[in-house]
């Protein structure tokens, strides 16, 4: 793997696994069993050097050989935990999510794909209360979510959406649960500004509902720094 710079950015050269409808997050843990030989040829790449690699979803599922075009702009680093040789073939890996990252330039190298990536910083709520308020208002509105369209967590994947307090990686796991389509799911990934993300998330689960206007998730900020500070010094009327 390499180094260089364009601009002011560090650009990571690594190789690339070509996903079918599927998206690798940050923070995450996978596991996928890779087929295609080009995609095989990347993780032995990845196995010589420092395990890590790009993932980055086509547009099109169907493509076999894919090129440039016919990947999204935006992906994600992972790094190969383990791997292992299934007969036919095919090698499973579990691979951990570790950056989102914009794709400058994809070409084939030593039959595989390598890319040119660039490392896409997270956006930060301006303010970590109001941050909170939102990610606390997306869980309710998931659960919401959860209990009318009959479904249930696992008690694995109840335990890591309670392991994290971070409004981009809640934004990040509910996508994963919910039922949409892979183009809205890498949506999501191109996301950075985490504020926008849970905004997102909260128009898919609920289409057409009416989101917080900043005053309301003002006033869920209040009430949580009243509730911080062991005091009641202020009354809030019901919104409607």
């Amino acid at each position: 793997n390499e180094n260089t710079d364009i601009g002011d950015a560090a650009v990571l050269t690594l190789p690339v696994v070509a996903l079918r409808d599927i998206i690798v997050f940050p923070h995450m843990t996978v596991n996928l069993d890779i087929g295609r030989k080009e995609s095989i040829e990347a993780v032995r790449a990845a196995g010589r050097s420092d395990r890590y690699l790009a993932m980055i979803m086509q547009r099109d599922g169907k493509v076999e050989v894919p090129q440039e075009e016919d990947l999204y702009s935006f992906g994600t680093v992972v790094k190969v935990k383990q791997m292992l040789q299934l007969p036919g073939g095919l090698i499973r890996i579990q691979a951990e999510g570790i950056s989102r990252v914009r794709v400058h330039s994809v070409e084939r190298k030593e039959n595989c794909l390598v890319s040119q990536l660039e490392d896409v910083s997270e956006i930060e709520p301006s303010d970590a209360l109001r941050g909170e308020a939102y990610r606390r208002a997306l869980l309710k509105s998931f659960f919401e979510w959860i209990h009318n369209a009959q479904q249930n967590l696992s008690d694995e994947q109840m335990e890591q959406l309670k392991a994290s307090d971070t409004p981009g990686y809640t934004a990040d796991f509910i996508s994963t649960q919910m039922p949409i389509s892979p183009a809205r799911r890498q949506a999501v990934l191109e996301e950075n500004d985490v504020m926008e993300r849970l905004v997102l998330i909260r128009r898919f689960l609920f289409p057409g509902e009416r989101i917080p206007t900043q005053e309301e998730i003002l006033i869920q900020c209040l009430l949580m720094r009243s509730q911080r500070n062991g005091t009641q010094s202020f009354k809030v009327s019901s919104i409607t």
